[in-house]
């Protein structure tokens, strides 16, 4: 019984042994899962919390641009509310533009003052100055805000008085925050310089300094914050396309305090126009013909005088343009001249290429005459006769809206009559006054002209000149018709054809496109070809490739 009992303990010993051992390896490995869950808890957290701080960080980083650039937008707006809250001030403008078209360059240079008050009541006053330095040619224009409307002088001569409102009046000035910050994508502050803004990437061009349908090119401003919280001093600077000119424009603006006087410039009389526009745009035009050659057209002139019997027609075809380094000009003149009943033609074709001048007459052979451009003297001598006379030779002149262009037609003051009749019988006579001693009178039925002026560029587009009067012989009238009129184009795109008489050669794309023509091939072997609608290509479908 008694060996039976031990045995029966020292079983039982074995069995809470063995138990107790399992429940010590089991209590070790869950402390040693507890003690990884807790470590990779831990380690989850504080991987969270570091990226959750990265991310903190990061934002904040990212922020410090946006903010910054915030902070000089809010500036900009800052500073253009407070111009645009002043009663009074002043601009003073500096504008020089390089212009280009062809292979003319020439610099304008335009100063502008302009003077403010009483912006925030009913009735505010104003007077801008501003004069253009166009090569030696100079362009004078001064106008006045006053209660009684808008007087103004262009020139030495020509004053005028519209009845243009003061929003109108306004509008067309450059406003008191000079800049318009909806057209630019990126507004920062100076490196550095928390007084100085930085406006960069236009997507625009500010009105007041180029046309509607110009095309920028770049454009960016500096903006100087003064201390009272508006603009001190804007810099503007641009290039863009004006038609057939490139244009680079860098303008500077200061804003002082007004110190106004409206007083009105004087005048021999203020004619009544709708605006000024049109009329300064054909001065203007009249300087550039002036001073350029570069570009084609076509000119007529026709002196017809019954009292000698004689008459003579020109006709010219002209044409200009620059293909990579060569200049190219050509001038097709055709004169006839007609004395009783008989006539004589005359064709000329005057040609400069590779760097000179050769001259044919009635389709022989060219003659070689120099290295000089002489198609350009002889398209310069055409424009001084169109450009001869001008507003202050105008008794009366009128301005229409043509859409695209503006036309100026004027009256010409008949007083002149007696040097434009000396000027037409030159064409016959070498001493016109020969003709006094046969005639008792000389009257002036018609004298007038015209200059049409692109709006975007005003480059001209056309003018004229029609002089028609009448001899008294023994009381008998004799006509005499002196007219001339010229078309004219910059940049035409067939003048290079017109010269050499071959299409004007075009680079291929630098990326040749995908053919729009596809070969489809059916399984028996069968072939067609499809071709795709253009509209599904860009410019470079212009060009296929050879196969």
């Amino acid at each position: 019984m008694k060996k039976r009992m031990t045995a029966f303990l020292l079983c039982l010993l074995l069995i809470c042994g063995t138990w107790l051992t399992a429940c010590e390896e089991d209590l070790a490995v869950s402390e040693e899962e507890s003690i990884t869950e807790s470590v990779t808890e831990s380690t989850e957290e504080s991987a969270e919390d570091s990226h959750e701080s990265s991310a903190e960080e990061s934002r904040n980083d990212e922020s410090d641009s946006p903010t910054e650039e915030q902070d000089a937008v809010d500036a900009f707006a800052s500073g253009a509310a407070y111009m645009s809250s002043l009663d009074g001030f002043c601009h003073s403008v500096e504008i020089i533009s390089e212009n280009t078209v062809g292979i003319l360059e020439y610099t304008d240079r335009i100063s502008k003052t302009a003077q403010y008050a009483g912006l925030q009541t009913d009735s505010p006053t104003a007077k801008v100055e501003e004069t253009a330095i166009c090569g030696t040619e100079v362009l004078y224009l001064v106008e006045c805000l006053t209660s009684d409307g808008v007087k103004g002088l262009l020139g030495d001569e020509f004053g005028y008085r519209t009845e243009e409102t003061t929003k109108e009046f306004l509008q067309k000035q450059i406003p008191p925050q000079v800049l318009d910050m909806e057209l630019y994508q990126t507004i920062v502050f100076a490196e550095g310089r928390d007084n100085v803004i930085l406006l960069q990437d236009a997507t625009g061009l500010e009105t007041w300094l180029a046309p509607q349908h110009s095309e920028v090119v770049d454009a960016y401003a500096e903006v100087t914050l003064s201390e009272e919280g508006g603009f001190e001093e804007v810099i503007y600077i641009a290039t863009y396309k004006q038609g057939p000119l490139l244009v680079q424009a860098e303008c500077t603006v200061e804003l002082k305090d007004a110190d106004l006087s409206t007083e009105v410039p004087k005048a021999k009389e203020y004619r009544s126009v709708d605006s000024i526009e049109p009329y300064y745009s054909a001065m203007y035009a009249t300087i550039i013909m002036d001073r350029t050659c570069y570009g084609s057209g076509n000119y007529y002139m026709q002196v017809a005088s019954q009292v000698v019997g004689c008459a003579i027609t020109e006709q010219v075809s002209m044409y200009h343009t620059v293909f990579g380094d060569r200049e190219m000009s050509l001038i097709e003149d055709q004169l006839t001249y007609m004395t009783g009943y008989s006539s004589q033609k005359i064709d000329y074709e005057m040609r400069y290429e590779d760097g000179k001048t050769t001259v044919s007459e009635n389709g022989g052979a060219p003659e070689v005459f120099d290295n000089e451009n002489r198609c350009a003297t002889f398209i310069r001598n055409i424009f001084s006769e169109i450009v001869e006379y001008g507003f202050a030779d105008a008794s009366s002149v009128e301005a229409y809206d043509m859409g695209d262009f503006w036309f100026v037609e004027f009256e010409i003051d008949k007083s002149l009559a007696g040097e434009y009749e000396d000027m037409a019988m030159s064409y016959f006579l070498e001493d016109p006054s020969v003709v006094d001693n046969l005639v008792s009178s000389y009257s002036t039925e018609t004298f007038s002209g015209h200059f049409a002026v692109d709006k975007d560029t005003m480059m001209p587009i056309s003018a004229s000149m029609v002089h028609i009067g009448y001899h008294t012989v023994k009381g008998v009238q004799y006509l005499l018709d002196y007219t001339v009129q010229m078309d004219f184009l910059f940049g035409d795109p067939e003048a290079y054809k017109s010269i050499s008489d071959t299409p004007l050669e075009e680079e291929a794309p630098q990326v040749m496109p995908t053919p729009v023509f596809y070969e489809v091939t059916s399984p028996d072997g069968g072939k067609m070809y499809l071709l795709g609608t253009i509209h599904i290509g860009d410019n470079r479908t212009a060009y296929l490739p050879q196969e």
